[in-house]
């Protein structure tokens, strides 16, 4: 081969690379979108979930005081102790 060709051939390979290379960034910055919406999905989910549970537990707290309850049972012990003392 003269030099010509093998010129021209390693011009046209570095084009076909770059075209490739370009090819494979533009993919790359689509998936990196992608995975940007989905994170901020699933960030969007825990939090509706986080306010969720918060909210079952201040309407549970609401219907059943819990402190009211530890003092009742504490009160409790100390009638049963005195009954046996």
């Amino acid at each position: 081969m003269t030099k010509l060709k093998k010129k021209m051939i390693k011009y046209y390979l570095n084009k076909i690379k770059i075209k490739q290379l370009e090819e494979e960034n533009l993919y790359l910055k689509a998936e990196n979108e992608y995975l940007k919406k989905l994170k901020a999905l699933v960030q969007e989910r825990k939090l509706k979930e986080k306010k969720k549970s918060k909210k079952i537990i201040a309407e549970l707290r609401a219907k059943y005081p819990f402190k009211n309850a530890i003092k009742d049972c504490w009160n409790i012990k100390i009638s049963i102790l005195l009954l046996y003392w």
